[in-house]
């Protein structure tokens, strides 16, 4: 067990100090520093530096030189070194609307280097794919020559390393898509699809 003294504790409400930080695999407790008897733990003195969780970042395209949508594992792992120094302690790689052919080889290359548990840094949680499956009226950045109509085979295929995928679709659109993950019996636990706003969807859903 280790202990983390002298620092400004960010907390919910306040940043404090003179607290002691108990941790192992997960913070156990945030006590008085007078509370603890450092004897018993592996103690990390802050210096007066600020103390916090390690951030969970949900969406980095690249950082350092590397592109997750370049479908490079030396990348990713660089990507992953990179951000732990900034307490980036988890993230999700995230692709562009880019040819088929380039998404899949960045999904490969991301599912490699997650499973193969041979990288250090950030923990990867899984890939964030910005489309294919896109409307152009809300395309954004995304090279409109690269998006797709929706396809189920193509999202249960790869069902086991995307955990989010943004999806600016008409209503009418996603619910075929579902109608299809119904039909082949597919989990969507997996999967968050992000409407363009819910104000939009609830609008939409009150003219069906």
């Amino acid at each position: 067990m280790k202990c983390i003294i002298n620092g400004k504790v960010i907390l919910k409400d306040k940043i404090a100090e003179n607290l002691a930080v108990v941790f192992d695999e997960k913070i156990e407790k945030i006590v008085d520093a007078k509370e603890v008897n450092t004897v018993d733990y592996e103690v990390i003195d802050a210096c007066g530096k600020y103390v916090a969780p390690g951030l969970v970042d949900m969406h980095i395209h690249g950082y350092l030189g590397a592109d997750v949508s370049d479908g490079d594992k030396d990348g990713i792992r660089k990507m992953a070194e990179g951000i732990i120094k900034n307490g980036v302690t988890a993230w999700c790689p995230t692709t562009m609307t880019v040819s088929k052919a380039e998404i899949e080889a960045a999904f490969d290359a991301v599912r490699e280097v997650k499973n193969s548990g041979e990288y250090y840094g950030s923990r990867i949680l899984g890939v964030n794919s910005e489309g294919p499956f896109i409307n152009a009226a809300k395309k954004g950045a995304q090279a409109e020559e690269h998006i797709l109509k929706p396809d189920a085979d193509f999202i249960k295929k790869h069902s086991d390393i995307v955990k989010l995928l943004l999806s600016h679709l008409r209503l009418t659109e996603h619910l075929n898509v579902l109608r299809k993950f119904q039909r082949k019996q597919t989990s969507l636990f997996q999967w968050v699809i992000l409407m363009q706003t819910l104000m939009k969807l609830w609008q939409e859903l009150k003219r069906v």
